[in-house]
């Protein structure tokens, strides 16, 4: 049977049951009773053990539903309250969009748009505007709270039409939301906390800053060596990369710096930003987001004509091809992930269909002549756009 002892708890398993049943039958009902499985009474043992260890499983379900690394889902958020743990919420990705078409068109709250390419991930206007001089700005938020990465020009698709208005586009990259955190997040999380005698410490430190609504990724990098190392840190020191796109307020960042570093040990980074602690003493704490990289990239593509030879390259292939090499650049856009030119070119011949050959060129600077992976580092993030991307063919 299913027991609950000093040892936790055991389950029985259904063969167990079974041969439990089957010997209870026979005591009741003699040795030489039927307990085939094609017997009435075998038939019924498998009915009977089989409804055992259902209730069996819930019994278990229930009883790991209790503590925070077996619990799943919503059993998972209160097992984690009782040690003051909660799962980070999902956050919309917020941007800005400019609208062209006739003079005094007006574009109601909520009018929909979307990424090219993924016509899923939809942004709503956040106002009423009207276009003016041609043209009309407005703010918009993710339909669904989620991380998405929406670099410049990527947003042209207009959900349903609507009279007056003849396009769309982003002049700038979005700020990037945040995923709910999964379940298998939460307790890495959680067990980066409890493993930690307090909060001074690195991985205190990254979930410190991590736990404020608008960042996305939080690495600690420290220095404990007597001198100042490779990157310019003093001794004794640390530097917290902070990834957010720039949405939440340095102040906000250096106070759970502050709150959660060790004492007497000073802090580093490219922005400096003073804090008060509880009493009332200002200290200036440092620390760095990722400088974004520019990266430029050329593709010259050999397509398809001859549609004995296979399918021909489209019309719009180029624009395609561009398309893309964005969508490569999309899913590079962390801190520390360098840009892999067999990665873009596997891209180009994944998504655009007539493709015969290629030759592409990667770099940091307009017009690229390289073919060497750009390596970006831990203080970097890579930023594509599509006025940095040519492709002729």
């Amino acid at each position: 049977m299913a027991t609950l002892d000093s040892t936790g708890f055991t389950i029985e398993r259904f063969d167990s049951i079974k041969a439990r049943l089957e010997a209870k039958f026979r005591s009741s009902f003699g040795d030489s009773i039927d307990l085939s499985p094609s017997g009435v009474f075998g038939q019924l043992i498998g009915i009977f053990a089989e409804e055992i260890f259902l209730q069996n499983e819930g019994q278990e379900a229930i009883y790991y539903s209790q503590y925070w690394n077996t619990a799943v889902g919503s059993s998972l958020d209160e097992a984690a309250q009782n040690i003051g743990q909660e799962r980070l919420v999902a956050l919309p990705t917020l941007g800005e969009v400019t609208f062209s078409g006739t003079d005094g068109t007006v574009i109601p709250l909520g009018f929909e748009v979307y990424k090219a390419g993924s016509p899923n991930e939809v942004y709503l206007t956040d106002s009423e505007v009207t276009i003016a001089a041609g043209v009309a700005t407005v703010a918009v938020t993710s339909k669904i709270e989620a991380a998405y990465t929406v670099l410049a020009g990527v947003v042209t698709g207009i959900v349903s039409g609507l009279t007056g208005v003849s396009s769309v586009t982003n002049a700038s990259a979005f700020n990037t939301g945040r995923d709910l955190e999964t379940d298998s997040e939460f307790r890495a999380r959680i067990v980066d906390v409890l493993q930690e005698p307090g909060t001074s410490t690195g991985s205190g430190i990254r979930n410190a800053v991590l736990a404020l609504d608008e960042t996305i990724s939080v690495s600690v990098t420290e220095n404990e060596s007597d001198v100042t190392d490779s990157e310019g840190r003093p001794p004794h020191s640390f530097e917290v990369y902070v990834f957010d796109d720039n949405n939440e307020p340095d102040a906000n960042i250096a106070q759970a710096i502050l709150d959660a570093k060790p004492a007497g040990i000073q802090t580093y980074g490219s922005t400096t930003q003073a804090v008060v602690d509880s009493q009332g003493v200002s200290y200036n704490i440092r620390f760095t987001r990722p400088t974004e990289v520019p990266i430029y990239v050329i593709a010259n593509i050999t397509g398809n004509t001859d549609a004995s030879e296979g399918a021909l390259y489209p019309s719009n292939g180029d624009d395609l091809v561009a398309a893309a090499i964005l969508a490569y650049g999309l899913t590079r856009r962390t801190p520390n992930l360098d840009i892999i030119r067999a990665g873009i070119e596997s891209q180009i011949m994944r998504s655009v269909v007539g493709v015969l050959d290629y030759e592409v060129f990667i770099g940091t600077s307009p017009a690229p002549s390289g073919q060497t992976n750009i390596s970006i580092g831990a203080g970097e993030v890579s930023a594509f756009s599509l006025v940095n991307i040519s492709v002729s063919s």
